[in-house]
């Protein structure tokens, strides 16, 4: 494998060294970028050299450290401007699975019934408090059909 001669360049594109720049300084970064990958691909579609061609990975690569930077400083950014809210915005909440997310938490309520010999209880549905409200208040319709003649 050829031996890559580590620039300049390599080490300001290091998160540690970008994690100093401001958010406009790392947006800048990354329009350049952005412009030197493009560059980077009409060569390669143009029949450039090896050398060119290999930095197409690294440049992608920048690219990504320096969007994982910018991310990372804007959340932090949200996060202290939020801290003490009672909500949480939704770029700070955990992502999941959409099972996960819509699975009742803490303001759940078991609903129970007596069972059939009247001294245990028998565990019908979890609901939130909202909905247990709605299905007391307004209970599903039995509708009896008259049989055809």
């Amino acid at each position: 494998s050829p031996t890559r001669i580590r620039t300049m360049a390599d080490k300001t594109f290091k998160a540690h060294v970008l994690r100093a720049d401001s958010q406009e300084e790392l947006l800048a970064k990354l329009t350049s970028l952005k412009q030197e990958l493009q560059k980077l691909r009409v060569e390669k579609v143009t029949g450039g050299s090896a050398t060119k061609l290999a930095q197409i990975n690294l440049v992608n690569k920048r690219i990504a450290r320096v969007l994982t930077v910018y991310n990372q400083a804007r959340r932090a950014a949200l996060r202290e401007e939020t801290a003490g809210d009672k909500h949480i915005p939704k770029a700070l909440r955990g992502k999941y699975t959409r099972k996960i997310r819509q699975a009742l938490k803490g303001d759940e309520i078991l609903v129970t019934a007596p069972s059939a010999d009247g001294k245990a209880k028998k565990k019908i549905a979890r609901t939130t408090a909202k909905q247990y409200a709605k299905n007391v208040n307004f209970p599903a319709r039995n509708y009896a059909l008259r049989p055809r003649a």
